[in-house]
């Protein structure tokens, strides 16, 4: 049986015990929130100049949300509290970007786009968020000791039930921060008598 002090993973050089891994949340979800996210969070942060859109890019994405929105059939008063919109359409720009960073940096491949329902935005540079996890474990940003939960870590990176695995062909225009809003459709045409 396996001891509550036991170290199970490390995050850089902090020990993870498998107590911290107790509670409501399943172990394997835990230990990636305790490995996993804050070395991305940390590689991405360290990398922010190389995706953070500039101003100029925020200034056109907040336009394009808001020209998007003026083609829903309802009202979006939210959008019109100060900061709303700019604040929207910069995590939604954002999250583009940094994609097609990781994208661009840990080799291309598939990329996995949600289905209808599932809170992700945009495209996830599937193949390549999975290099760039393993390359932070080889850089040592995190280490899983127990193989039973490094497996089950990793197949979560695998899992693309969220959305749908497109081809890398597909990636330019998925990536693109100028297609991340809708546009409305054409008019139709005035019928002439």
């Amino acid at each position: 049986m396996a001891s509550a002090d036991e170290v199970v993973a490390y995050r850089g050089e902090t020990p993870i015990l498998r107590s911290q891994l107790a509670g409501d949340t399943p172990a394997v979800d835990r230990l990636f929130e305790l490995t996993v996210a804050p070395a991305l969070k940390d590689y991405l942060t360290a990398h922010r100049a190389d995706w953070e859109p500039d101003e100029a890019t925020q200034q056109r994405a907040e336009a394009a949300l808001r020209r998007s929105l003026a083609c829903l059939p309802y009202a979006t008063p939210e959008y019109d509290l100060p900061g709303v919109a700019r604040f929207s359409a910069n995590a939604l720009i954002s999250g583009v970007q940094m994609q097609r960073f990781i994208h661009r940096r840990f080799g291309g491949g598939r990329l996995l786009t949600p289905n209808r329902g599932v809170p992700l935005v945009g495209a996830l540079a599937f193949d390549a968020n999975n290099r760039l996890v393993r390359q932070l474990e080889q850089d040592g940003a995190f280490r899983i000791l127990d193989p039973t939960l490094h497996a089950q870590v990793f197949a979560i990176l695998g899992d693309a039930e969220q959305g749908t695995l497109v081809p890398e062909s597909e990636a330019a225009a998925l990536l693109d921060p100028d297609k991340v809003f809708t546009t409305c459709p054409p008019a139709s045409p005035t019928p002439t008598s």
